[in-house]
Formats: structure tokens, C-alpha cells, sequence
């Protein structure tokens, strides 16, 4: 395993607000396109399943390399936390953003798992 991502769903006032979070773990994975790839793939489930409009990502502010990340993936940073040293990047979905996230996941097929078969859908 490289890494993970998780997006958590925690604005009770707003659950249209995802955050999302990335990491790869194994040093030879990074700088390969994996964290992009694994964060556009939750970003359009999140999208498409869940209903979400804005994702935020909390990030170490000496993290430049994932900085870089969310601000290709068009995140503007929002705020900066220096008592955790963290930035907060956001991006509001509208629907310029909505079609290019979609068309950069056009190529993932969603698999559906169960007992231990999987079938496309």
C-alpha cells in the first residue's frame, strides 16, 4: 500500500463541505502522481455520491509539496493556522470545476465488492 485518503464529512451546518486529506506513506511512491490521482478519484466520488459542492484540505505549512498538489488541483488557500502550523486550501465546485474534475476521472470504473466478487457499474 502507498498511502490513503480519506475525506470527512464534519460541518453539521454545511454538509455540503467535504475535507480531505492525502498521504503517501511509502517514500518511493511520492512524486508519482499517486496522491493527484487518489484525491481527484475521491473528489469525484464525493461529488457524484455524496452531493459535496466545497472540499477543504488542512495542510502542514511546510508541506510544499502537497501544497502544490491541492493548488494544481485548483485549491486557493483560505487561511493559515500558525498554532498548528497548517494552511487550509479550498475549492468551491462550480460547474467549470464540476466538468473538469469529471472529465479527469472519466477513466475510473466503480466496482461494486461483495463477498469477495466484484462487479462493474
Amino acid at each position: 500500500m502507498a498511502g490513503d485518503v480519506n475525506l470527512f464529512l464534519t460541518d453539521l451546518r454545511d454538509p455540503s463541505l467535504g475535507e480531505i486529506e492525502v498521504m503517501i506513506a511509502e517514500p518511493s511512491c511520492r512524486g508519482k502522481g499517486f496522491g493527484t490521482e487518489a484525491v481527484l478519484m475521491m473528489m469525484s466520488y464525493g461529488v457524484t455520491k455524496l452531493g459535496l459542492t466545497k472540499f477543504e484540505a488542512k495542510i502542514g505549512q511546510g508541506n510544499e509539496p502537497s501544497i502544490r498538489m491541492f493548488r494544481k488541483l485548483h485549491f486557493e488557500q483560505v487561511a493559515v493556522n500558525s498554532v498548528f502550523q497548517e494552511v487550509t486550501l479550498r475549492l468551491t465546485m462550480n460547474e467549470h470545476e464540476r466538468q473538469w474534475l469529471l472529465e479527469q476521472t472519466s477513466h475510473v470504473e466503480e466496482k461494486c465488492y461483495i463477498d469477495g466478487s466484484s462487479e462493474s457499474h
